[in-house]
This record gives structure tokens, C-alpha cells and sequence, in this order.
């Protein structure tokens, strides 16, 4: 009614905007019917690529030209990664996904200045645009930094691209202070497992045998395919295991578990 007179004006005689557009609403209607009678339960997730999981503001840390592929729990390829827009070749759309669907993202890097980096989540109830950082692919350098600061307090081989040896899980638990002591174990899918190393209240590597302040851990080197990260107090289940995926020569980057979802 407000807008009576202009849509008059602009579109046609007195009378015809109003006629024309009350003859449109019975179509707008079954539209609307079809669309959500064709709703396929669907969703898909989507979001520019960065070289950190805390990129700030910081455009120029976007990685253009990476592939990417989501596994489910079970290793089942899920769908291939698209890049819709031409103009944005750091944007990556994964299709056709369930709903709440539990999701491994594995980014391929585009040279050799990266390493495969997987990226565990959820998709939503609707499509999800993640918050900037979600998709991450990580350096090489920071990987071999990793590896040097670790080395004093645990057995950690160097990542060897040309050479089978697994992968690199690096994480941080959730709510750490109520879980201080307590152990994190990563089993890989042929059937080792291994006692993670920890990181202090500062994010510096640690002798503690459990989870400090801090929250973080790592393993190396587990083989490539799914993953369960466990929770243990004194010998026995202290939660849920969380299922990640390991790659070769590459990083399960874990910024923020929480292992009793």
C-alpha cells in the first residue's frame, strides 16, 4: 500500500502495478511449496583457505590453487572441493554434505611450500560460511619448526616427502583446566597407538606426562587414513574418542578439540 503510487508510476497505469502484482502472489506461493518440498536434506560447507588457523585481518594469508576432498569417519570420500568463483581462487565450497555431518577435510597444497593439512568438523543444519581460519593449510616451515622444538622431549623423525613414515596430529583441548593430568592417545588405522607429547601453560613444549593448562598436544607419526584420539585418566576412559584423519607428510590440525562432544 505504501508504495502504491510509485509502483503506479514506474510500472504502469493506476491500478495496473497492484493488479499485476496481486496476480503474482498465487505463483510466489507454489514456488515457495516447491522449493521446500524439494529440499534434499543437504547442505555444504564453505570459506576462504588461509596459511594459519588465526589469520586476523590479514588478506595476504589466503592460499590460492590448494584441491581439498571430505572423508567421513569411516574413510569414505565424501565430495571434492569446489572453487565457484574466479575471481576468489582461495574459496572452497564442499557440497552435498549431510546434515550434522562429521566432516575430514584434507587440503592437497599447491607446492611445495605447504604440507596436506586435515581439518576435522561438523557441516551444519544449514549451509555454513566458516569464520576465517577454519580452512587452514599449514607451511612446511612451520611444520619443520614444530619438529625442531619438539625434538628434545620426544622421538619425533623428520617428515620425509619421499618416504612413507605418517603424519603429524597437533591439537589443543577444550576447556583444559578441568582435564589437567589426564592423557590424550592416538590410534591410527593400522592399529598403533601412542602416547602424545604436551605442550605448558605457555605453549612451549613440556616433559608433563598430561594435559597442562594449555591444553596442547601432538603425536608423530601416525598412518595415513582415520584416526580416534582418546581421552584417559588413570588407565581408563575418561570420555567419548574424537575421530580425526591423518595424511602423509602432512598435519591433522586440531586448534580446538573438545573431546566429550
Amino acid at each position: 500500500d505504501a508504495m502504491r503510487d510509485f509502483l503506479d508510476h514506474h510500472v504502469g497505469g493506476p491500478g495496473k502495478a497492484w493488479t499485476f502484482l496481486q496476480g503474482l502472489a498465487p505463483l510466489l506461493l507454489l514456488l515457495l511449496c516447491a522449493c521446500t518440498a524439494a529440499d534434499s536434506g543437504v547442505v555444504r560447507i564453505q570459506g576462504f583457505l588461509y596459511s594459519t588457523p588465526e589469520p586476523g585481518e590479514d588478506a595476504s594469508l589466503v592460499v590460492n590453487g590448494a584441491e581439498a576432498l571430505a572423508w567421513d569417519d569411516e574413510g569414505v570420500e565424501l565430495a571434492d572441493s569446489t572453487r565457484p568463483f574466479t575471481d576468489y581462487p582461495s574459496y572452497h565450497r564442499f557440497s552435498n554434505l549431510a546434515r550434522r555431518q562429521p566432516v575430514h577435510l584434507v587440503f592437497e597444497p599447491p607446492d611445495a611450500d605447504f604440507v596436506p593439512t586435515v581439518v576435522t568438523g561438523r557441516s551444519d543444519l544449514q549451509d555454513l560460511s566458516v569464520d576465517d581460519g577454519v580452512f587452514h593449510i599449514h607451511p612446511r616451515a612451520t611444520l619443520d619448526g614444530w619438529i625442531v622444538d619438539w625434538d628434545p622431549f620426544a622421538d619425533v623423525p623428520a617428515l620425509d616427502p619421499e618416504r612413507a613414515g605418517g603424519g603429524v596430529v597437533v591439537g589443543r583441548v577444550a576447556d583444559a583446566g578441568t582435564h589437567l593430568g589426564l592423557r590424550i592417545v592416538v590410534s591410527d588405522s593400522e592399529g598403533r597407538a601412542w602416547d602424545a607429547a604436551y605442550t605448558d601453560a605457555d605453549g612451549a613444549p613440556s616433559n608433563g606426562t598430561g594435559l597442562s593448562e594449555h591444553g596442547g598436544f601432538w603425536v608423530c607419526c601416525a598412518a595415513e587414513g582415520p584416526i580416534d584420539v582418546v581421552l584417559l585418566g588413570e588407565d581408563s576412559l575418561a570420555g567419548p574418542s574424537f575421530v580425526s584423519r591423518a595424511v602423509e607428510d602432512g598435519v591433522t590440525s586440531l586448534p580446538v578439540v573438545d573431546l566429550f562432544l
